[in-house]
């Protein structure tokens, strides 16, 4: 089952608002001064931010949990490694293919931790729980 990552006022005013702000600017930048190297380095910023607005989901296979933001960042995690998860209010550190601070820190394997905020949440634990019944539910 594909989830998407939740997206608040805050991800949809940091992933596109300002990339069309900064568009805006580069593009008057552009017709004043003429092709300079911020007329190549912005479009690529901003390719890069809406990229990851509007590709970043996690996938529950039979399993494995597939994540992905963006072009570049992608990976996956086997459900049997996860032995906690935290529901976390405020996170911002560590390996966060999310586009909030508001989700899950999935513990897996024996020290690797990975922040992920699936739209659905309660359905996501759920369905991870009952592929690996041993995993321990956490508030913080």
């Amino acid at each position: 089952m594909k989830f998407n990552s939740l997206k608040t006022l805050y991800s949809k005013l940091f992933f596109l608002i300002i990339p069309f702000m900064l568009l805006v600017f580069n593009l008057v930048s552009f017709s004043k001064e003429g092709f300079s190297l911020s007329t190549f380095i912005w479009p690529l910023y901003i390719f890069i931010m809406l990229s990851m607005y509007f590709n970043t989901y996690y996938l529950i296979d039979k399993d494995r949990i597939y994540y992905k933001s963006g072009f570049a960042l992608k990976g996956s995690i086997q459900i049997n490694s996860i032995y906690k998860i935290n529901k976390v209010k405020r996170f911002n550190i560590g390996y966060k293919p999310a586009l909030t601070n508001t989700g899950l820190l999935l513990c897996y394997n024996k020290y690797d931790e990975i922040f992920i905020s699936p739209d659905n949440s309660d359905l996501f634990i759920d369905m991870i729980k009952c592929k690996n019944p041993k995993v321990e539910l956490e508030s913080k």
